[in-house]
This record gives structure tokens, C-alpha cells and sequence, in this order.
């Protein structure tokens, strides 16, 4: 067994009696291993992983997602994240408006008692989705003179294994709830990102060419905002 490097993925591959390469990913924790006839070489092997890399790229976040899901279980104590900050659930049952407030790093749930899982969790994404919808505009308004296009519309709404779509025909962009979680400048990223699928429909060269013009920075923001 040895490891290959491949951009930031460290890629457990085997030799073993196979006719075939043979890639997965593992369900617990998103890491990649490979099964490869004893004769390849690291460099076919390289080339083919390479050619699987978007596919990987996207189970690896439908791992996060998973595991995310999982985890969370809106009780008190339990850390959640907005705006690219840590915070503290604290639950205070009492009867009236249900509720959830930010304070220093205190995520604050007003609920009535017996509030279920489903319903906590329903008020913190009324949160996040707020916090979408009154960042997002500032971000379209301040790209849109630059790169000469338009947005015609956007939303926001639950997303596994995206932060962001694009109807390019009717200019309309969708994006990832998620996304409220993560700070200000990779949620202009994202932005950004989509608005050049208005300029380019296909993650080109072309497309490539506009990122790195608007956004100089864009790679290291797409690795930090797929490691959070």
C-alpha cells in the first residue's frame, strides 16, 4: 500500500490481483482508496484518478453533509456556525414568540416547551436564510457593473452537494443555505462564481480565465470553503 498526492487529497492505493482500477470513497469520512492491477504505473494511476477528481470532489461533500446532518441535534450546548463564527446553542423554553438571537457567542433559542427537533431546526435555518437574503444583493450589486451582467433573480434553499446553480437562460441563481455558516468572503465567492456562469456556461478555460480575473484568490477560497 502507498499514498498518492493529487492537489489536497492524500490517495490510499493498493496493488493487488485486479484487471481493472478501481476507486471509492469511503462513507465514514470521505478519504479515497484505490485498487490497481499490480502492473500500473503511479502515473496511469494518477491520470485516472485525475479524470475522477469533479466525481470525488462531490462525494466528498455529500460525506460532510451527511455527517453534518447527523450530528446535529439542536440541544444545548452544541456548537453551530454562522457567518464564519462558532456559537453555543443555549434552549430557553418559555411560552410566546419562538425565537433565535446572536450574542457575543451564544446562539440564543427561544421555544416554547416540547418544541421538537424538526421545529429548532427549522429556526436556525429561518436564521441562516435571513442572513442569505440580506448579504447576497449587496454582493450581485457590486459584481454586476463589473463583469456587465445581470441577475434577474435569486434564493436560497436547502442543497446537498452544491453551494450554488445557475439557470443561465433566465438568469437565475440559487444557493446553498449552508452558506450561511461560512464567513463574508466565501460567500462572495460563491457569488461571484455563479454570476461568471452568466459569462461562461461551462467550467472552462474560459471560465477559469474570468476567475481569475475578478477574483485572483477564487482557488484558495474554493479549498477553504470545502474544508469547513
Amino acid at each position: 500500500m502507498s499514498i498518492l498526492r493529487i492537489e489536497d487529497l492524500n490517495i490510499e492505493v493498493t496493488k493487488k490481483k485486479v484487471k481493472y482500477i478501481y476507486l471509492r470513497i469511503c462513507h465514514a469520512n470521505g478519504e479515497v482508496k484505490v485498487s490497481a492491477p499490480r502492473y500500473s504505473s503511479l502515473d496511469s494511476i494518477r491520470i485516472f484518478v485525475l479524470s475522477k477528481l469533479p466525481w470525488i470532489k462531490e462525494q466528498q461533500i455529500k460525506v460532510k453533509n451527511r455527517k453534518r446532518e447527523i450530528q446535529l441535534d439542536f440541544v444545548s450546548n452544541e456548537i453551530h456556525y454562522f457567518d464564519g463564527k462558532s456559537y453555543a446553542l443555549n434552549i430557553i423554553e418559555k411560552a410566546g414568540r419562538t425565537n433565535v438571537t446572536l450574542k457575543d457567542n451564544i446562539m440564543e433559542m427561544y421555544i416554547r416547551p416540547g418544541t421538537d427537533r424538526a421545529k429548532r431546526k427549522l429556526l436556525v435555518e429561518r436564521l441562516y436564510r435571513k442572513h442569505l437574503k440580506d448579504s447576497v444583493p449587496y454582493y450581485i450589486q457590486k459584481w454586476e457593473p463589473v463583469m456587465n451582467v445581470k441577475v434577474n433573480f435569486f434564493n436560497v434553499k436547502r442543497m446537498r452537494t452544491k453551494w450554488g446553480t445557475c439557470n443561465i437562460r433566465e438568469k437565475r441563481i440559487w444557493f446553498s443555505l449552508e452558506l450561511a455558516k461560512k464567513p463574508a468572503h466565501l460567500l462572495e465567492y460563491v457569488v461571484v462564481h455563479e454570476m461568471v456562469h452568466l459569462l461562461e456556461r461551462n467550467h472552462s478555460k474560459r471560465f477559469y480565465g474570468f476567475m481569475n480575473e475578478f477574483l485572483p484568490g477564487w482557488r484558495h477560497m474554493k479549498e477553504e470553503l470545502n474544508k469547513r
